[in-house]
This record gives structure tokens, sequence and C-alpha cells, in this order.
């Protein structure tokens, strides 16, 4: 079982109780930036360009978050994936669950590489050598989940 993260069913990830609930950004009138004039002597001004303060850059600001997941677009959920090891598989191979890493409403969730690590431990004796193969779990998303015992995490794609 892998924890994910997975779009708001109530909101379908836009973080408001309602569609009626998501309005134009005042501060901004909807841009995400603001000019802002500085003088530097007199009749002399400078202009630049800042991200809204009020909205965050995104143009929008939600009156009402939605009550299922606070307003975080988002929900924890724990996936459960069938793993079918060939048998005779060696360290190296890959299992891949396409399209099951973690969902935003920003971007494409990523994909689940099983990959197969062959680890020699030892025993209390030192004379049985026991090959076991783990897995290791590589996600295109963060951040990192805590390890479950017997298995080690890499990141990176």
């Amino acid at each position: 079982m892998i924890k994910k993260r997975v779009l708001c069913d109530h909101c379908r990830g836009s973080g408001a109780a309602t569609d009626g609930d998501i309005h134009s950004c005042p501060e901004c009138g909807g841009s995400g930036v603001r000019i802002v004039k500085q003088q530097i002597f007199p009749g002399m001004f400078a202009q630049s360009q800042v991200t809204c303060n009020k909205c965050g850059g995104r143009g929008r600001i939600i009156a009402r978050q939605c009550p299922a997941c606070a307003g975080q677009k988002v929900l924890e959920h724990t996936a459960q994936f069938t793993l079918d090891v060939p048998r005779g598989a060696r360290e190296g191979h890959e299992v891949v669950f396409e399209g099951e890493g973690d969902e935003s409403p920003d971007w494409e969730p990523g994909d689940v590489v099983l990959r197969g690590v062959d680890e020699v431990r030892r025993t209390v004796s030192k004379t049985k050598v026991l090959r076991i193969l783990t897995w290791a779990f590589r996600f295109p998303s963060f951040p990192p989940f805590p390890s479950p015992p017997g298995f080690s995490w890499s990141f990176g794609c």
C-alpha cells in the first residue's frame, strides 16, 4: 500500500466550496501582478512589476474554502497495487504503474516505479547468507513518504 495525494472529489481540485466562491482578485484585477511606482528623486519615477500579495500571483481568490479538503485541493489516499513479479526476476527489474503518482490540479500525475534491489543479509551465526529481493519505490513527486520496514526509497526519474 502506498500513500499518495488525489484531487478532492468535492471541489474537483479548485479548493472552493462551490464554483461561485472563486472570484477575480480585487488587488491586481485578476492578472496576478501589480505595477509599483517608486520615486527615485523629484520628477523621476521607476516602475516595477511584483507578484500580488493578496492572491499569490494566481489572479483569483477563494471566498469560501472547500469543507472536505480545507482549500488544499488534494486529499491523502492510500492506494493498493497488485505486483506481479515474474519468476527469476533479477536486480534492476522494474514494474511501472503509469499515472499513479501524486495528483494536483497544477500538473499531470507521474508514474510509480518499483525496481528490484538485491540485498545480501547475514544471519546471526554468519554462516548462512540470505539473498532477499526487495523493492525500491520511485515517486516523481514530493514530499518523501516514511519507509515501511524492509523497504528502501529512492527518488528521481
